[in-house]
């Protein structure tokens, strides 16, 4: 339900995602039980095991993949419907958390357009079903806890050890989560004492406290998985432990909760299509009303679900029939592999309109790997020799001006370089103690202060060792970062020869402009429904990062004046976009853009003052 409460932006629960950390303790614990109980009498068999593991899984899986690829089919536009078929496929092989890690982030903005995004922990679960039998079987009975115990201690050192070089690596990968089920496994090791009901009664009490206190109090930016998952998942193992025998399995509240775990994996399967799929159609932000539409609408298919899908898979006797289960789980594989084929297929075919507004977005190109492909052909610094230089740095949105420049200033004996990171492109010495609080509102959990102080510290010595004409510094910029921004240009500008171009945050719609726009008529309103549709508190940021500028004092451009001029953005570019997602550039929009950009008076003087 933590996750559930989560994924639905219930507030308070900034935390919910842990809920799938309890889970994987539940799982280690009763897979572990179940194996060495078998072993003991001796009757485990590994056709047996993974028999069981289909026909809880599979069936219920493949409903929900049914559901969803007819519902993606209606509903997406053709680039993500060609991710989601993907990571369709990769779901049926249980590679679902390896597709997610290497092409996205969990906690990223386009998340909720990833319909099939939850089953990275099916895939995680599923790979402990296959590695843990073995290890168990290999093992047996020689020193087995300690060996689960190092196993876990090993896998939690590691991933405090790699959280700071990639945080997505950790969050989607199984080595960084068996100390999870490890926790939970060596539950079986210890059997429980405490059997006086007070006693017992305040140690469940204490675990629930940290339970919600751990959902209620940590996000998505703190350093999880790792030591901060600790007091949940041991808290989950305690509760498992004591055995509390002293429930009124009559009341309704316990019958209540019994029969959502019984449901809990439908519903778990159910969940996140419905809110991607509501998001994209009925509306973004989701607000108490639709919260508890969605709650009711998840705990009334997971019924069905379980009624007519898992418990009739239920009554098969695995053993009598495994076959079967194993061909089931072959069958999900063939169709998402020819569902990946017909798709883009059936699309081109339901969309023969070539004008239409969805024709133009699917005419846009995806930003990933495509900019990253022609960033890499540009091969940057370019023109080293060349009697002026320009520097840009900054985020992502560093690499379109580099690029647009690149392009504007091909016909002028001007290099570009580029120096790109996430972190914010100030220096360490205008931060001084506000680095921890500058990244605690960060959106992006990969970024942390021990992964950014570095960073900030080299800015200066990076920018002095390019010894570039002029630096133009080029951010997505938050509210939180702009006070650092007057020190930082001051420093530039004193330990460096090179003037300063601060450029302000570039003009942002309020989501991807592939479902954002989707609804409009005529392709002629495009532009003035994205003026509409923008992020006002860009404009508020503009003005805030202007006046840092200004107390330098040092050059500033408004980018949002060079995308929307008088007060009408240039969205459509003849049949695609110029933007690829809610604020960065398509290759098209960067041409355009970068040509406003170096005829702008402002840029001009910089690169020729003697004119």
């Amino acid at each position: 339900m933590s996750v559930l409460l989560y994924h639905f932006d219930v507030p308070g629960l900034s935390g919910g995602f842990l809920g799938v950390d309890i889970f994987f303790v539940i799982s280690g614990f009763l897979i572990t039980s179940h194996i060495v109980q078998q072993l003991q009498s001796e009757t485990f068999s590994f056709s047996s095991f993974y028999a069981k593991r289909i026909r809880r899984l599979a069936p219920a899986l493949a409903v929900c993949m049914l559901f969803t690829s007819v519902a993606s089919l209606l509903i997406l536009p053709r680039e993500l419907l060609l991710d989601f078929a993907k990571s369709q496929l990769a779901s049926t092989l249980y590679l679902s958390n390896v597709y997610f890690w290497s092409v996205a982030d969990y906690f990223d903005t386009g998340s909720y357009l990833k319909p099939l995004l939850h089953t990275w922990s099916l895939s995680v679960e599923e790979q402990f079903y296959a590695i843990w039998p073995v290890f168990l079987v290999v093992l047996r009975f020689r020193g087995l806890y300690w060996f689960i115990l190092i196993a876990g201690g090993l896998s939690l050192l590691a991933a405090e050890m790699i959280h700071g070089m990639s945080t997505a690596t950790t969050f989607y990968m199984f080595p960084f989560r068996i100390f999870e089920f490890a926790i939970g496994a060596l539950v079986n090791a210890v059997p429980a004492q405490t059997k006086h009901r007070y006693t017992d009664r305040a140690i469940i009490w204490l675990c629930i406290a940290f339970l919600v206190g751990s959902i209620a109090l940590l996000s998505e930016s703190d350093r999880l998985p790792g030591f901060l998952n600790l007091p949940i998942c041991l808290a989950t193992a305690i509760i498992i432990w004591v055995n509390y025998a002293h429930i009124r399995t009559d009341a309704l509240w316990i019958k209540l909760t019994l029969r959502v775990g019984l449901i809990s994996y439908s519903a778990y399967l159910i969940h996140w299509p419905l809110v991607v799929f509501y998001k994209i159609v009925v509306v973004e932000q989701l607000r108490w009303f639709d919260a508890l539409f969605l709650i009711t609408a998840t705990l009334v298919l997971a019924e069905l679900s379980y009624r007519y899908v898992e418990q009739t898979f239920a009554r098969m006797k695995p053993k009598a029939r495994p076959s079967q289960l194993f061909t089931l789980l072959a069958l999900l594989t063939v169709f998402a592999g020819a569902y990946l084929w017909a798709a883009p297929r059936i699309y081109e075919a339901l969309s023969a309109d070539g004008t239409s507004v969805q024709a133009v977005i699917d005419n846009t190109p995806l930003r990933k790997g495509h900019i990253d492909r022609i960033q890499a052909n540009e091969s940057f610094p370019t023109k080293i020799n060349a009697p002026f230089q320009i520097l840009v740095v900054g985020d992502s949105h560093a690499v379109d001006i580099a690029l647009a420049l690149s392009w504007a200033l091909s016909e002028h004996d001007i290099g570009i370089a580029l120096r790109k990171r996430f972190c914010e492109p100030l220096t360490l010495n205008s931060l001084g103690a506000s680095l921890d609080q500058l990244y605690q509102t960060h959106s992006n959990a990969n970024l942390s202060p021990e992964k950014c102080k570095p960073v900030h510290a080299r800015l200066i010595k990076e920018i002095e060792a390019e010894s570039p004409d002029l630096v133009v510094i080029s951010d997505q910029w938050r509210k939180e970062a702009v006070p650092y921004l007057t020190q930082t240009v001051a420093e530039i500008k004193s330990k460096t020869a090179a003037e300063v171009l601060v450029l302000g945050p570039n003009f942002e719609l309020r989501g991807n402009p592939r479902i954002l726009l989707r609804d409009i008529d005529n392709v002629a309103d495009i532009d003035e429904i994205a003026w509409e549709r923008r992020r006002k508190d860009r404009e508020q940021v503009d003005q805030l990062v202007q006046a840092a500028s200004q107390a330098v004092p040092t050059a500033f451009i408004s980018k949002l004046d060079i995308v929307c001029p008088e007060a009408r953005c240039d969205i459509l570019l003849g049949d695609q976009l110029s933007y690829a997602d809610g604020n960065h550039w398509t290759v098209e929009g960067m041409k355009l853009f970068g040509r406003r950009l170096v005829r702008h008076p402002t840029f001009i003087k910089l690169i020729e003052p003697d004119e």
